[in-house]
Order: structure tokens, then sequence, then C-alpha cells
């Protein structure tokens, strides 16, 4: 009890009346539920759980971080110990379809397919089961809300919440949520068909086009172009009108006319010029009935010409594989024969051994001093 007395100074709850009597109840049901657990993150979370699960309780706001921190435990560690407990306690929470929208937000007609297939699911797993086991169903179990969301979304190939955000907000068991997925797609058919088939909510109307708008010049004149303040303002009108002559432009509006000007010329530098064919310098293939379709001969070539006539005999092909295999014995014998420089402890010096070289013996002359005198 002081320990939860602590904590609860350490959140800044310690003044909240029934607070720390509801921690001490829900801590003592803990040890109860696991008094034989020999998992060391359950035992490092039971206080700091209990606490939040009293707040929970009490409608009291309660910081799953500094819970976590209080613990010694990460963020991911200790939800998965309160989701644990809750379970073990029976205190899952009823989650519903307008929580989830709240929550995570979905995009229009997931809900409301959401619905439809749980609707579907209750009539036609219903219909497989006998009428008193049908009447004590928990059809609205969260397990089957979370798991109907989760396969809409998945029909409709958006990803709205991540199975770890989905498991921690209903507290439920991977198990339990895939049986409850399987047994959905499995009486849930003609919804999930529909949804298939393209029969969805989020089909967006098409964007209407901005038709652009063309003057005359007798209404550029009475336009108010230069009526709005900003030079962004006075080039979207002139956007606006069509691609005309310009010259009785440039006489009205002496500022959007060397606008209009300015564009005229770069229209003008746009426009393609003839141009006179010329003489090219590159040489002329030939045509392609005339390219043979054989590869042309190389002198580097790697194949051999093929031997006319007729074939060797097996004394010519014996002698000349004797020739080849003589030819490799004395290139192998060359090469084993041909000098290579010493390695390991003795190691050349001008490719002269060390130990032939004077520095060597005067070293051995002092050596053998060092250990007379010894």
């Amino acid at each position: 009890m002081a320990h939860l007395n602590s904590l609860l100074h350490q959140l800044q709850l310690e003044g909240i009346p029934n607070l720390a009597a509801k921690a001490a109840q829900y801590f003592d049901q803990i040890n109860q539920r696991f008094s034989g657990s020999k998992v060391h993150s359950l035992n490092l979370a039971k206080q700091p759980v209990a606490i939040q699960l009293a707040c929970e309780s009490l409608s009291v706001e309660f910081n799953e971080a500094a819970g976590s921190a209080l613990s010694a435990l990460s963020l991911r560690e200790y939800k998965k110990c309160t989701q644990d407990i809750r379970i073990a306690l029976g205190l899952n929470k009823h989650i519903t379809l307008d929580e989830l929208d709240v929550r995570f937000g979905p995009p229009q007609g997931i809900v409301e397919y959401s619905r439809r297939l749980l609707a579907e699911f209750k009539e036609s797993f219903g219909a497989t089961m006998p009428a008193s086991v049908s009447r004590h169903m928990n059809w609205d179990d969260s397990a089957y809300v979370v798991g109907a969301f989760a396969l809409v979304c998945k029909h409709f190939k958006k990803r709205v919440a991540s199975k770890a955000d989905i498991l921690a907000l209903a507290s439920i068991k991977p198990k339990v949520y895939a049986n409850a997925l399987a047994k959905l797609d499995e009486f849930g058919k003609a919804t999930l068909a529909e949804i298939d088939s393209g029969g969805t909510g989020l089909a967006k109307t098409p964007a209407k086009k901005r038709a652009r708008k063309t003057m005359d010049v007798d209404e550029l004149e009475t336009a108010p172009l230069l009526a709005t303040p900003t030079m962004r303002g006075r080039r979207v009108a002139i956007q606006q009108l069509a691609v005309a002559p310009v010259t009785p432009v440039c006489e009205v509006v002496d500022e959007i006319g060397s606008l209009m000007r300015k564009r005229t010329r770069t229209q003008q530098q746009i426009e393609p010029q003839p141009t006179t064919p010329q003489r090219s310098s590159a040489k002329r293939q030939p045509p392609f009935a005339a390219v043979s379709k054989t590869p042309p001969k190389t002198a580097n070539s790697n194949t051999e010409p093929k031997r006319r006539g007729r074939p060797l005999s097996k004394t010519a092909q014996a002698v000349a594989a004797a020739a080849a295999a003589s030819v490799k014995a004395a290139r192998r014998a060359a090469k084993a024969a041909a000098p290579r420089p010493r390695i390991g402890i003795v190691s050349m010096i001008q490719d002269r051994d060390y130990r032939d070289t004077p520095l060597y013996a005067s070293y051995q002359t002092w050596k053998s001093a060092v250990l007379v005198d010894m």
C-alpha cells in the first residue's frame, strides 16, 4: 500500500478521492490471478496497471507513458501487460463502430458496410444454431466489431488501422481476433462480394472542369482588370482571355498591353520556322533488303573454320593428343622449375637471404658476446 501511495504521488494523483482504495482493490485481484506467474514484465507492471484500471473505473485521465516509465518497461510491453491483465480480470472494453469511427477516421462507407456485415453475420450464423443458443449469443462483442471493421477496410483496400492498434484497443488476443475474422468472412459473403464488385460508397464524383472565359475587345475595355490589388490577380485575369489579336488591347491599356505584347512575341518565337532540307554528311545506310542476313566474317574470330575433307584417322588423332599432352607437361615442368621467391621466416633482401648479409653476421657476433657475459 505504501508503494502504491508513492506511485500515486509520482503520478500526481494522490488528491483524488477513492482512487487509492480502488487501486489497492485491483492490485489484490491481480496478485490473486497472477500469484504463480513467472513473467517478469507482469510482476513489474502490476502496480501501475492497477492504478490505471482504477483511473478508468473512476473516469480519471491516466498517462500510459508515465505508467510505463514507472514500471521500467517499454510502452509496447506495458500495453501488452495491461491487455493481458484486462483479459484475465474480465475487464474487456466494449468497442462500438462509432468509437472506431472517431478513433481512426476511416473513409466514407466503411462504417456503414461494417454495420451491414455485422447484421448479415448475425442472421446467417444465427440460422445455423438453435434458438436458445442464438438468443444468448453476444453479437455485439468487441471481437466481432473490430473484426468486421478490419475486414471491410481490407476489402476496401484501405489501411486505416494496424492490427496491433486494433488488438490493443479491443483488449483481445490474436487467436480470438483471427477466429472472429474467419467467421465473419464465412457468414458475410454477400456484403463482402458487394464491396468487391464496386458498389462502394467511396466513389467520388468527377470534378467539373472550369471553362475558360473569353472576352471581346469591347468587354476588355470595360473589364476592371486594374482593380485587382496584385500583379498575380491581373495575370489570372489575363490568362482567362482568349488568344486573339492583341493590337487593339495595346491601344486601350498600356500595362496589360505590354504583357500581351510579350506573350505575342513569345508565341511568334515558338512557332517553327520552315526549314530547307540540308545535305547530311553522314554515310548513307543501305536499304533493309540489301543487308545480308549472315554476320560478316571477322579476322579475329574465335571460332576456327571447319576443316574440309575427310576427318583425321584414329592414329593421327592419337598422335595429336600425345603432342598436346607433351606440350602441357613441358609447360608444367617449366613452371615448376621456375625460381620462386622464398616466403615464411626466411625473408629476402635484394634477392639474397638476410642470413648471408654482413649485418646479420655482426648481429650474431654481438649476440654471442652478450651470452658469454651473462
